[in-house]
């Protein structure tokens, strides 16, 4: 069987297993991930003092991501209304 034959035999897996709910909202965890990124780039040599942490979803941010981009001005929370408005 081809890659792109696997892959979509998972995707349709994947949807069906979803039940069509929407995702959560990104949370910390995933702030958490790029901070990490950000970081292995410093201890490789990179400067990475103004780089800007940019998250993007069409279904919002829980609230602890909220706060945490709020009290952060390096953390971007991009929306829908963010982009469309």
């Amino acid at each position: 069987m081809g890659r792109s034959q696997g892959l979509r035999r998972d995707a349709g897996r994947g949807d069906e297993a979803g039940g069509g709910e929407r995702p959560a909202p990104p949370g910390q965890d995933i702030l958490k991930r790029l901070e990490q990124a950000r970081d292995q780039l410093h201890t490789r040599g990179l400067d990475t003092r103004d780089t800007v942490l940019a998250l993007y979803s069409g279904a919002g941010f829980d609230a602890a991501l909220t706060d945490a981009a709020a009290r952060d001005p390096r953390v971007l929370l991009v929306d829908l209304p963010m982009l469309y408005d």
